[in-house]
């Protein structure tokens, strides 16, 4: 299924499921409806709860950087490089 069917069939109409589906940054959103979700959780240790957030943040930043180098583009010296060698 694609990302808007699979968001929309778990959260259904929801404001939610359509906040993350609308943000340009589709995969941000979710990371940051994950962190609102979890401290919504009735927790006992609240160092846990700290803990498994500052893990989310460090996800979300590294889905950005992965975003960052995978949308930029290819230098020309590289393809031509490559297409020799092959």
């Amino acid at each position: 299924l694609p990302y808007q069917e699979q968001v929309l069939k778990v959260y259904g109409d929801s404001v939610v499921g359509q906040r993350i589906v609308a943000a340009p940054d589709r995969t941000m959103a979710a990371w940051k409806q994950l962190s609102t979700e979890l401290h919504g959780l009735p927790v006992p240790d609240p160092k846990a709860l700290i803990e498994t957030d500052k893990s989310i943040i460090i996800l979300g930043e590294c889905t950005a950087t992965c975003e960052k180098t995978y949308s930029s583009p290819v230098p020309l010296v590289y393809t031509r490089h490559t297409a020799r060698f092959l």
